[in-house]
């Protein structure tokens, strides 16, 4: 599904996790977009640090068009070297190799009007 917030072109998808549903928001690029061709997945989610979770998706993704991550709670990012995504729970530091592509929201209901 597409989007627009604030002057944003996004992509919009529902995850479900076993203890919770949310709602993910992402920006129109090359590695959302590509991540979004991958889908339907089932991969295992590992916690890495107490502020994140990560995976890692069948192929690359390509990340030429992202910026880079900033810090931001709930970010959904990709770290380019290990080729994992990123889930954010908390702040976190920058990193070079870090590249933000959106948010992910506890989820909500959506009404067509």
């Amino acid at each position: 599904m597409e989007s627009m917030i604030p002057g944003r072109k996004v992509m919009i998808w529902r995850k479900t996790t076993k203890m919770k549903k949310y709602l993910e928001i992402c920006w129109m690029q090359d590695a959302a977009k590509e991540l979004y061709e991958q889908l339907p997945l089932s991969l295992a989610v590992q916690d890495y640090s107490d502020n994140e979770k990560i995976f890692y998706p069948p192929k690359a993704l390509d990340v030429s068009d992202a910026p880079k991550a900033g810090g931001k709670t709930g970010t959904l990012a990709y770290y380019e070297p290990w080729a994992d995504v990123v889930m954010f729970f908390e702040s976190y530091s920058s990193n070079g190799s870090l590249y933000d592509w959106g948010r992910r929201y506890p989820a909500v209901s959506i009404s067509k009007t």
